[in-house]
């Protein structure tokens, strides 16, 4: 019997100061080994529901339902647990990187998580050489072009080895073609480790088509708030396949009910 790594169950939430809620008694299934991604047009709430599986980094707000990690409640899963096994790319890589050097940026989770030097030298091998970064393993973050700390806070993250991986549209300031490497690197890792990367939330109007293709299983289809099925814009595709599709309405026409400043 396949295991639910994640189960969301009714969960609603609404930010502080506004009248609607962004999200509004969702539900969501993500099995163990499975590819998914999550779409929907900008401001429908696809990085406020990303951010809530992992309570560090949860928006504040008013929440109701309930969030289950292996199945156990998330709220009661431990700092500890959460940073090694479950792995998040933000959308501006700017925003995550801690340290001023490749190779110091590489081991900082695992440093932080307490491995011997012996581990540590030996993930952030494996990871230099997986993602191409030995090439420039010694050079000053500031001197990475975009594309290159996307990939260093992928490499980063995997190096911890996560049952979980989230990256929330992280080709969105990224040019086509350094979108293009990005999604190619993450691609090989999923084939290749196949860990849960869930969910790799691309929606059609950040200029980058969608993958989905005819064959593919779609495991929740909705509407918007004008009653129009959504369906993704593109008809692009790239070398990842896919397990489940779970697409999102928009909050309300054309605009997100959050601040501007949380989104």
């Amino acid at each position: 019997m396949i295991m639910n790594l994640v189960e969301v169950k009714e969960f609603s939430f609404a930010y502080p100061e506004c009248s609607r809620k962004v999200l509004d008694h969702a539900n969501l299934k993500i099995e163990e080994g499975t590819l998914n991604v999550i779409c929907g047009r900008s401001g429908c709430g696809k990085s406020t529901l990303l951010r809530q599986l992992k309570t560090v980094l949860a928006p504040v707000g008013k929440s109701e339902g309930e969030i289950f990690y292996r199945g156990m409640p998330l709220s009661g899963i431990d700092h500890r647990t959460q940073s090694q096994e479950i792995g998040f790319v933000m959308q501006n890589p700017d925003n995550q990187i801690v340290t001023d050097k490749v190779w110091h940026e590489l081991s900082f989770g695992l440093e932080s998580l307490g491995y011997d030097n012996a581990t540590i030298r030996l993930r952030v091998a494996e990871m230099a050489s997986y993602f191409g970064i030995h090439q420039w393993f010694y050079k000053n973050v500031s001197e990475l072009s975009g594309g290159q700390k996307q990939i260093l806070n992928l490499a980063a993250i995997m190096a911890m080895h996560p049952s979980l991986l989230i990256l929330d549209e992280p080709t969105s300031q990224l040019d086509p073609i350094a979108a293009s490497d990005f999604l190619g690197k993450r691609a090989a890792v999923g084939a290749e480790q196949r860990r849960v990367l869930a969910p790799l939330a691309l929606g059609p109007l950040h200029g980058t088509p969608l993958p989905i293709r005819q064959q593919e299983k779609v495991a929740l289809t909705v509407k918007d708030v004008e009653g129009r099925a959504f369906v993704p814009a593109g008809g692009g595709c790239y070398d990842a396949c896919f397990d489940n599709v779970h697409i999102t309405p928009t909050i309300s026409p054309g605009r997100s009910e959050a601040p501007a400043h949380r989104r």
